[in-house]
C-alpha cells in the first residue's frame, strides 16, 4: 500500500524487478512532487532487477530531477550494474542484535509473547525486516510445536533430550 504520493515502493514480482516497474518510475518521477519537498523512490531488493530493468534505471539515476531520491536497498551488491554502483552513495547497515530485536517487536506488536519475541529475534538473523515477516506467519510456530512434539515423542531418554534442547535453541 502506498500512503504518500511523494513515496514509492518498488518491490519484486515473482522474485524479479522487472523494465515495467522502472519504466513506472520513469514516467513518474517527471511529475513534480503533490505534498512534499522531495519525491523518493525505495526499490527493494535493488539486486533481484533484470539486466533491462538495470539498463532502463540507469538512464534515471544519470540525471534525476533535483526533488527526486531514489534508494536501492540490496543484500549483495554484485549482481547490481556497475555503472548504477558507480552512480550512488553506499551505505552499509550492520545487522541488529537478537536483543535488539527482541525489544523492538515487543515494543511494536501487541500482545506478542515474550517466548516467541526471544525465538523470531534468533531466527531474523539479524534482520529487523524479517523479524517482523515473521512475527506475523501463524503457520510456523503451529508447524515448530507439532515438530516439538513429534521429537519428544519419538526421543525418550537422555539424547532424546539433548536433541529436544537443540531444536528449542
Amino acid at each position: 500500500k502506498q500512503y504518500c504520493p511523494d513515496l514509492k515502493i518498488v518491490e519484486t514480482t515473482k522474485g524479479l524487478i522487472k523494465i515495467e516497474q522502472i519504466r513506472e518510475i520513469r514516467k513518474e518521477i517527471e511529475l513534480k512532487p503533490f505534498k512534499s519537498k522531495k519525491k523518493v523512490y525505495i526499490i527493494d531488493k535493488a539486486e533481484k532487477m533484470t539486466l533491462e530493468a538495470s539498463n532502463c534505471l540507469l538512464k534515471t539515476i544519470e540525471e534525476p530531477p533535483y526533488y527526486a531520491i531514489i534508494i536501492l536497498i540490496c543484500s549483495k551488491i554484485d549482481p547490481i550494474l556497475p555503472t548504477i554502483v558507480s552512480r550512488c552513495q553506499i551505505v552499509n547497515f550492520g545487522l541488529v542484535t537478537s536483543l535488539k530485536i527482541k525489544e523492538i517487536l515487543l515494543n511494536k506488536i501487541d500482545n506478542l509473547e515474550k517466548d516467541k519475541a526471544e525465538i523470531i529475534s534468533k531466527l531474523a538473523q539479524g534482520s529487523i525486516g524479517k523479524a517482523f515477516k515473521l512475527s506475523i506467519n501463524k503457520e510456523y510456530f503451529i508447524r515448530r510445536e507439532e515438530v516439538l512434539d513429534y521429537l519428544s515423542a519419538i526421543s525418550p531418554g537422555k539424547y532424546g533430550n539433548d536433541i529436544f534442547a537443540k531444536v528449542e535453541k
